[in-house]
């Protein structure tokens, strides 16, 4: 009887001593974003949830060098831009605005911004932040609208580094 005993006791020890303590690593979920995109109607505006199109919890990531944004239900947010296309996205940190874009649709819009856009690519379900859209190498003359998009860039710069920084904060940013 004090065999099983013995043997039950350092099995319980075995088991015990095997086991650590799991480090605490924060949950995606606990994670609260401080990036809000609200539809822009003219002028900003973040006054209530009804205006909120997507926070930085959609978010999965942002490649600063691609200028792709992808999220986290890519499908589930086409919505964005059909129902958002006519007036634009205001980026706000907290409530700050920061940052505003058009919305463009796809390759067959006919208009030309010479300033950040949120456009989606309707073929390959992607979204981007370019600095203009068309690619200026199809526009007519891609001279001037490339030193208006680098202009455009250089009045925003600010604002467009405060939104990449927050990415970062919120482990939202990629170079690659």
């Amino acid at each position: 009887m004090n065999k099983m005993y013995l043997i039950l006791g350092m099995s319980v020890w075995f088991l015990v001593a095997g086991c650590r303590p799991e480090t605490e690593e924060p949950a995606l979920s606990d994670v609260s974003t401080q990036i809000i995109a609200v539809a822009a109607y003219y002028e900003p505006q973040y006054d209530n949830d009804k205006h909120i199109v997507f926070t930085g919890n959609d978010i999965l990531w942002f490649n600063e060098t691609t200028r792709e944004l992808r999220f986290r239900q890519n499908y589930s947010n086409k919505a964005i831009v059909t129902e958002n296309r006519e007036f634009g996205i205001q980026f706000f940190i907290g409530d700050e605005f920061v940052l505003f874009t058009p919305v463009c649709m796809d390759v067959l819009s006919y208009r030309i911004f010479d300033q950040p856009v949120f456009y989606y690519d309707v073929i390959n379900n992607k979204y981007f932040i370019p600095d203009g859209f068309p690619d200026v190498s199809l526009l007519p003359d891609p001279a001037q609208h490339q030193w208006v998009r680098s202009e455009n860039r250089k009045a925003v710069e600010q604002e467009w580094a405060r939104l990449m920084e927050q990415l970062k904060k919120e482990n939202l940013y990629r170079t690659n």
